[in-house]
Order: structure tokens, then C-alpha cells, then sequence
């Protein structure tokens, strides 16, 4: 099935991926800063992180909601930190879904560098069976059917029963007065609390990576950009220290969410330990045009326990 591309996804592609002029004006552009974050027991927690602000805007447990609405456009994704997938079935109603022939060829997993184009839900109509993924301990979370019943400019109106269950539930997510994504929760048959779009520029949790060779997908632990209002570009030409603003007009900025990604770090099975690339650094452009510059230092705490990202950062 071709896919289709939102509207809103193209306007980004074409405003992220050019290089811009660059007016530098002459303020203190502060001093080097320094943060760690905790991603909790299994990596459990999606920490949203700002760089204007120099702090933790709020976090989520990867197990908290399994699919979000999109406020601005017509648009859906899975929770890409479970392995969550997709398949779009030939039932025509909710109450005739009960056969899963057919999801392991046809099932769409979703992969966090193709949310924003090429999502598992591609196609916001019908009836769709989906794998709900891994509990943090590895556990399977179930099935469930969901039917795009209705999509208007004011709600998403979906109804949606477990798997092997024949109760359904029909739940309105209203998009008046919201921004950026809507979290819902199977499980609880309620939103999910986030913090506001505006408010943060990158997150660090769990996501599912496409590996070409061998082909799977896979979770990794790293970083994701706010694809909505972030781009990003590797830049390690200089060393860390001599990179200054004129060099942001040196690269091709995008906003695909995992630009950052999880291979910032390396895994050692001679020491049993990740090692961090700290000569690798990103160049990063937040919605209201600052720029910093960021390299990571450390993926342990003072414990030597893992999962406690350390990474230095500068406005330019």
C-alpha cells in the first residue's frame, strides 16, 4: 500500500533541510553546561529534556500509553519504545474482527525515524489489529483491534476491544486547544498526561531501530528530536571546543527524530560496559532559533549503574 505523507510532515522536511543564513548577534552566550539524566530500572522512563531552559520538562513510562493523536493534523503513532506494530485487516466494522490471519506477513512496526513519513498507521480508516509490544521486562502486552470510526477537524473518534474480547469501547480524543501529540492509554481508556510540545527539544527513551543487516528492528536507548520544532546535524569536523555559531551554516539540518539516535555510544563485550564517542558532537536548532552545540560524556552514574546519559552542552 503506498503511503501517505502529511501535509505538515513535508513543510518541516523543506524548512529543516536547507542551510540557512545565520545572523549572529553579539550577547553572552553563557558558560559550557553539564546534565545527566535518569532513564530508570530497564530504561523505563521518556525524560523530556530543553536545552533554552538547561532542565527535565517532565517524563513518561514507555508503559504509560500505547498510541498518540496528533493535534494538527490528521496523524497517529505507536509507542515506538514497546516494538508496537500495525496491520491494517480487511474487516470492515469492529465487531467482525476476530481472525489475525495475516498480521505477522502484513503487520507495519513502528520505527521512530519514520513516524513523521512513513508511520504503521498510515491510513487513519478501518479496522486495524495491533501488537501492544513488550512490557520493560521483556513480557508480551496483548492485542488490540481499534476501528477509525470518525476524524474531524475538532476530535479522533476511535473504538477499539482487546483481543479475543468481544466488549467494545468507543473513545472521542478532542484536538480543540491542543498542540503537538495527544497520549492515550488502552489500559487505563484515558489520556495520558505530557508535557507541553513547546516546552521541550529532546527526549531520551527506548525507541525501535530498523537494522538493515540482518534486516529487524530492534530497541535501542538514546536520543530523539521534538520532530514538531527541532533539527539537528552531526558536526565533528572541529574539536568540541572550537566550534563556534559560524559553523551551523556549515550543515544540512533535519528534523528525522532519531538524527541523534542511540550510537553515540558503543557497547564493549570485552569490558562489559558502553563507551562513549565524546568526540562526536550535534548541532542543534531549537523552535526559536537558539543553536547549541552538545556532545555526550557518560551513560553511567557515580554507581557505575547504566542508563544515566551525562552530556555537555553550549549556546552558540
Amino acid at each position: 500500500m503506498k503511503k501517505l505523507i502529511p501535509a505538515f510532515a513535508i513543510m518541516l522536511l523543506m524548512a529543516s533541510c536547507h542551510k540557512d543564513e545565520i545572523p549572529i548577534q553579539p550577547y553572552d552566550r553563557g558558560d559550557l553546561l553539564s546534565a545527566k539524566v535518569d532513564m530508570g530500572d530497564f530504561y523505563v522512563n521518556r525524560v523530556f529534556f530543553s536545552l533554552a531552559e538547561g532542565g527535565i520538562e517532565g517524563s513518561m513510562e514507555m508503559e504509560e500509553w500505547d498510541i498518540a493523536f496528533l493535534a494538527e493534523a490528521d496523524h497517529a503513532i505507536l509507542n515506538d519504545a514497546r516494538l508496537m506494530s500495525a496491520w491494517q485487516t480487511p474487516y470492515e466494522n469492529l465487531e467482525a474482527a476476530d481472525d489475525s490471519a495475516g498480521f505477522h506477513v502484513d503487520r507495519e512496526i513502528e520505527v521512530a525515524a519514520e513516524i513523521l513519513f512513513d508511520p504503521a498507521l498510515d491510513v487513519l480508516e478501518g479496522v486495524y489489529l495491533l501488537d501492544l509490544g513488550f512490557t520493560a521486562l521483556g513480557l508480551p502486552k496483548g492485542m488490540v483491534w481499534i476501528e477509525f470510526k470518525e476524524i474531524n477537524a475538532s476530535a479522533y473518534t476511535v473504538a477499539y476491544k482487546k483481543y479475543g474480547e468481544s466488549e467494545i469501547t468507543e473513545v472521542t480524543i478532542v484536538r480543540e486547544n491542543a498542540s503537538g501529540y495527544i497520549y492515550f492509554s488502552f489500559r487505563e481508556n484515558e489520556i495520558v498526561m505530557s508535557p507541553p510540545e513547546h516546552s521541550w527539544d529532546i527526549i531520551f527513551s527506548k525507541f525501535t531501530h530498523q537494522f538493515n543487516d540482518p534486516p529487524i528492528a530492534y530497541l535501542v536507548t538514546g536520543v530523539l528530536l521534538n520532530p514538531s520544532q527541532t533539527v539537528a546535524a552531526e558536526y565533528s569536523e572541529k574539536a568540541f571546543e572550537d566550534i563556534s555559531a559560524t559553523d551551523t551554516s556549515r550543515v544540512e539540518w533535519s528534523n528525522r527524530p532519531d538524527l541523534i539516535g542511540y550510537d553515540w555510544k558503543t557497547y564493549s563485550f570485552d569490558t562489559g560496559t558502553y563507551i562513549v564517542a565524546i568526540d562526536r558532537t550535534w548541532l542543534i536548532r531549537t523552535a526559536e532559533g537558539f543553536y547549541f552545540k552538545l556532545r555526550f560524556t557518560d551513560f553511567y552514574d557515580e554507581n557505575g549503574n547504566a542508563g544515566f546519559p551525562s552530556f555537555e552542552y553550549r549556546l552558540l
